[in-house]
């Protein structure tokens, strides 16, 4: 098992499915996920398919290897999805080793 630690920004959704709708983004990743505490924010009295979350969520999960000796590595795939309530709207499914910035010098958006 190795030990990342995970980074999950969410900062905005657009063209959401619905206006009057609260919404949370979650990840998963394996038997690990994590989700925004915020609902769905706009501004009262106008209606908007945009909303700001504006939340950063990190935590370190222990993954398992694959593959053997030398060739040992990770393939995992992780899942964004919103959600409305417990219910998934949509996902996001993405290799985990395409997000990997050890320098975390830039962010990736998706």
């Amino acid at each position: 098992m190795e030990a990342y630690d995970v980074v999950f920004q969410v900062s905005q959704g657009l063209s959401l499915p619905k206006e009057e709708t609260s919404y949370h983004v979650r990840l998963a990743l394996n038997e690990f996920t994590m989700q925004t505490e915020n609902e769905h924010s706009k501004e009262e009295g106008k209606e908007s398919n945009y909303c700001r979350w504006s939340d950063r969520l990190t935590k370190t999960v222990k993954l398992p290897f694959s593959g053997e000796g030398d060739e040992q590595h990770t393939e995992h795939k992780f899942y964004i999805y919103l959600m409305e309530g417990d219910k998934p709207v949509c996902y996001y499914r993405g290799d985990m080793e395409d997000h990997m910035d050890i320098n975390q010098s830039k962010l990736q958006w998706i």
